[in-house]
């Protein structure tokens, strides 16, 4: 059965704030890519502008230590969007930085879980937040289903995921439920994110 690996973050709607920072450019221009053909994840250009991001990125915070909470933010993003587990270990880090800048930066709260989820299964754990989605075949093999990646429910209560910005275990499985029913990707992206 053929899957592939979906990331929540595809479908949520972050909005960066105006700044002349290289590193907000740098995840301007992961983000414009990933709009652009979302599904390019998996291709090697993809992969090889996203390497080559990660790099300036790691530069940029090599050379200066100080940054907004947005910037890490901003580089947290790229690496959730790298290759290897070493570049979600680093979005998780990054996005703690963001935190310890500005706790109210509720979009890095949730990155620190998606990359924590995002990094447990690159090295083939379960993940802990509920985050990782696979799309594959229905039952009746007529159509893709987005269905929540090898997930240990019990590692995490349902209080630290609803600080974290995510549904309860009972929610996430009423929507994996319905989006078992539909048969449009972006209505199964979009009931994900919004319920609606």
């Amino acid at each position: 059965m053929k899957t592939i690996l979906l990331s929540i973050m595809l479908i949520i709607p972050f909005v960066v704030v105006a700044s002349n920072s290289e590193l907000e450019a740098i995840y301007q221009e992961d983000m414009d890519e990933l709009a652009a053909d979302p599904e390019r994840k998996k291709g090697v250009e993809y992969k090889t502008n996203a390497v080559k991001r990660i790099k300036r990125v790691k530069a940029i915070l090599a050379k200066n230590g100080k940054h907004t909470a947005q910037e890490y933010f901003s580089a947290a993003m790229v690496f959730q969007h790298g290759v290897v587990a070493d570049d979600y270990l680093q979005a998780h880090k990054a996005a703690k930085k963001a935190i310890e800048v500005d706790p109210s930066h509720s979009d890095a709260n949730w990155l620190i879980c998606s990359a924590e989820d995002r990094y447990l299964r690159k090295l083939g754990k379960p993940q802990v937040w509920g985050t990782q989605l696979v799309r594959q075949l229905n039952e009746d093999k007529t159509y893709m289903i987005m269905v929540l990646e090898e997930f240990d429910k019990t590692a995490k209560s349902d209080t630290e995921r609803v600080k974290c910005g995510l549904p309860t275990v009972a929610e996430m499985e009423r929507k994996v439920a319905v989006l078992a029913t539909m048969t449009e990707m972006w209505d199964q992206y979009r009931y994900w994110r919004t319920g609606k």
